[in-house]
């Protein structure tokens, strides 16, 4: 299956090849193994995350590999936002959800 207009070809070392040498300072978050997020076989959070979300309902599929979403520290999904959305637009809401206490296990 084709992700994202072909984007990133290759598979998970050639990803963390790319990444490790090509980018000054090298990249400090975890890279995870490539997945489907849309379609019959997409990995079953994208399922769950599309399926809470009110983004979009005529159209819940991933439409690029920027979309966002924000869940609360019990697991609810609060807010899709589309890839062209910046991500700073959402600091306040995420401000908001990080001061909320943690609950209780």
């Amino acid at each position: 299956m084709q992700r994202f207009g072909g984007q990133e070809p290759g598979d998970a070392a050639d990803i963390r090849e790319f990444v490790s040498t090509k980018f000054d300072p090298p990249i400090a978050f975890t890279l995870t193994e490539k997945i489907n997020v849309n379609g019959d076989d997409a990995h079953p959070l994208w399922k769950y995350l599309k399926s809470v979300s009110a983004a979009n309902p005529e159209e819940p599929d991933i439409k690029w590999n920027f979309t966002k979403f924000l869940v609360s520290r019990d697991g609810a999904t609060i807010e899709r936002a589309e890839p062209r959305t910046p991500v700073l637009t959402l600091e306040d809401r995420i401000k908001e959800m990080l001061a909320q206490p943690a609950p209780s296990l």
